[in-house]
């Protein structure tokens, strides 16, 4: 009755060489670094033109284009 269990290893993972995993772990840091700072240069583009309000800023943010808020500290 019904079909028998047939278990099959899985595929063994890719073998890379030393320099081929660089040239991956080089390209993947790259790709990260461009995308984080281009979140940070979006970021900045949106307090300056106001499309992020003030009460979504961290307090770094807040410092540095609202210095008025701390003058009193």
């Amino acid at each position: 009755m019904g079909n028998p269990v047939v278990e099959h290893s899985p595929p063994p993972p890719p073998q890379l060489t030393a320099e081929e995993y660089r040239e991956w772990k080089q390209t993947r840091d790259a790709e990260r670094a461009a995308r984080v700072a281009q979140d940070a240069v979006d970021r900045e583009a949106g307090i300056l033109s106001g499309s992020i309000p003030p009460e979504q800023l961290t307090g770094r943010e807040l410092a540095r284009h609202y210095p008025e808020l701390f003058d009193g500290y």
